[in-house]
């Protein structure tokens, strides 16, 4: 990525702090337009927008960008939010990729039943046969 689209990021990272939720949408869309583990990076705090429409804007954004979006949702899983954790487990499970098997496995050890949930459903997708024994 050239200067200008990490400045075209950090223009949009600022405008994801905006209170006018119609900025923060357009955003959204220009970083998915991006791509990229960068862009992944900015929208994943999105997740905890306090406007649902922002929320499943970045939902759908993450699953948009799939594989590149995986570290940066693997990362989410290690934070203390709740909301975020569940969220990621969500997106991990809809992108179905392997590398988060392990990371999904040990969120069956977390402390809300919530995140629990989240984390077999999206081991139930992803469908690896490491997955299946744990979830029985």
């Amino acid at each position: 990525m050239d200067g200008s689209g990490s400045q075209d990021i950090v223009k949009l990272i600022s405008d994801l702090r905006r209170p006018e939720s119609t900025i923060r949408d357009k955003a959204i869309k220009s970083l998915q337009a991006i791509g990229g583990p960068g862009a992944a990076q900015a929208i994943i705090f999105a997740l905890n927008d306090q406007d649902a429409r922002i929320r499943s804007a970045a939902t759908q954004a993450l699953l948009s960008i799939g594989e590149p979006a995986v570290p940066t949702l693997i990362k989410a899983l290690l934070t203390d939010d709740r909301t975020l954790q569940r969220s990621a487990c969500e997106i991990l499970g809809q992108i179905g990729n392997e590398q988060a098997v392990e990371p999904l496995m040990q969120q069956l050890q977390n402390s809300d039943p919530l995140v629990r949930a989240a984390a077999i459903e999206a081991l139930g997708r992803i469908g690896h046969q490491r997955a299946i024994e744990p979830i029985r």
